[in-house]
């Protein structure tokens, strides 16, 4: 199977940069059999791990999303599954565009789930903060909005 846009971006990183898989799990604090797995494509990194990685490699967070997310597209054709599934399970499909949160289990727009992903990189918060901050604005508006 082909290397997935995550693992290509991995490997040329950790080679421009000389650094062996041990170097990048101890810098970004996560065990070094995760890295591997990264490397061969058995797993992708999180939310967290990937705006460590960010950091780490000095690439817009927002990079890293679309690296995982296409990585997720290719791993779930290869498979003959729904896109990004794991290994060892299948997610129910999603209405096509879409991204889910399981915050007040709300289906949530792709391009806003990537405005909430700067926010977060941003303020330096988790995703889950940002989608309560922006929640906690907009729904106040909308129940207005409802009102009139």
């Amino acid at each position: 199977m082909p290397p997935t846009p995550f693992q290509a971006w991995l490997d040329a990183v950790r080679a421009e940069r000389g650094l062996s898989l041990h170097e990048v799990a101890r810098k970004i604090g996560i065990s070094t059999t995760t890295v591997f797995h990264y490397k061969e494509g058995a797993m992708l990194p999180g939310p967290g791990t990937q705006r460590r990685l960010a950091e780490l490699t000095a690439t817009p967070i927002g990079e890293i999303v679309q690296l995982v997310r296409a990585s997720k597209l290719v791993r779930g054709r290869s498979r003959g599954g729904s896109a990004g599934a794991p290994l060892a399970r299948r997610r129910r499909a999603k209405p096509l565009g879409m991204a889910f949160t399981k915050y007040h289990t709300r289906w949530l727009p792709e391009e806003y789930l990537d405005r909430l992903w700067a926010i977060a990189g941003a303020r330096g918060t988790s995703l889950e903060t940002a989608l309560r901050d922006a929640l906690n604005i907009a729904l106040p508006r909308m129940e207005q909005k409802v009102h009139r």
